[in-house]
């Protein structure tokens, strides 16, 4: 069913996750003369002032991570009829998410050549954490579900 709470839960998830294309990470200044300052989003790094060489691997893991979300977030819902398998959909979601903030953590230190003098967190940061939280309280609404249907089956 599409109205139950754990489907709520899911669909936000995919609407966080579509937010994630639109705010940036990170932003950070280097130590360069002059400063440079340079932002982090799901698209790569992207110069707000001045200029400096940056590495020019493409942060494409964080994009699909965050699609391949999206996707396991939308198979998830449309799949109420088997709850074994939401809820293995729901913690493949935690996994994923979980790698998403392990992979936005370490990507600005491994992928910057020039020493960061300064970093401020955007919301983009802390996205990928309420995705986690919202695909837990899922699990544990399709768990209840689970539990109040074997008890109903039990009492036939």
């Amino acid at each position: 069913m599409i109205q139950r709470i754990q489907s709520v839960f899911l669909f936000l998830v995919v609407v966080i996750a579509g937010l994630m294309f639109l705010f940036p990470i990170t932003e950070f200044s280097l130590n360069t003369t002059p400063a440079t300052i340079v932002k982090l989003d799901l698209f790569g790094f992207h110069h707000l002032q001045g200029k400096v060489e940056l590495s020019k691997e493409p942060v494409l893991q964080l994009l699909l991570i965050n699609i391949l979300i999206m996707v396991i977030s939308v198979v998830a819902i449309f799949t109420y009829k088997n709850r074994r398998m939401q809820i293995r959909f729901t913690w493949l979601g935690i996994i994923f998410s979980g790698l998403l903030v392990v992979l936005i953590m370490l990507f600005p230190s491994s992928f910057i050549t020039e020493p960061i003098a300064e970093k401020q967190l955007s919301i983009g940061i802390y996205l990928p954490f309420i995705m986690m939280i919202l695909f837990f309280m899922a699990q544990r609404a399709i768990k209840k579900d689970d539990d109040l249907i074997r008890s109903a089956d039990r009492l036939r």
